[in-house]
């Protein structure tokens, strides 16, 4: 499985949510995309085995940025973390549609604790006999 992990800021920020995401699962494989114009492209491939896109928000023009690329993550197990609580900010992140929505002040290990939980219900699904 894959998982793309959006950071346009090179910060500690990103670096903590890295070093928490790659302890999800030793078997998901994670993309890092820089800018929009990556992750653009990244989720026009196939991703059949994605599981999910975590989006770190820099700032309020980097909300504006992906929320041009909704259509994109229409489909996609998404998770938005971002830069403030100000009522705005909330207002664009949902826009996102995420499965989970937190703070950077917030604790990087609940976005893997939620993404842990996403594999096994991914894994689980796959294994689960079609019912005749």
């Amino acid at each position: 499985m894959d998982l793309v992990f959006y950071c346009a800021a090179d910060n500690r920020t990103g670096e903590r949510y890295l070093q928490e995401l790659e302890s999800v699962n030793p078997k998901v494989a994670i993309t890092v995309c820089c800018s929009p114009v990556e992750l653009s492209e990244r989720l026009k491939r196939p991703r059949f085995d994605l599981l999910a896109v975590v989006l770190l928000v820099a700032d309020h023009r980097d909300l504006s940025d992906l929320l041009a690329l909704c259509d994109l993550l229409w489909d996609a197990r998404v998770v938005v973390i971002l830069p403030n609580q100000e009522n705005e900010t909330l207002i664009k992140g949902h826009r996102l549609r995420p499965r989970f929505l937190t703070y950077v002040d917030g604790k990087a290990g609940d976005v893997s604790q939620v993404l842990t939980k996403m594999h096994s219900t991914s894994v689980r699904a796959c294994h689960t006999p079609w019912m005749s």
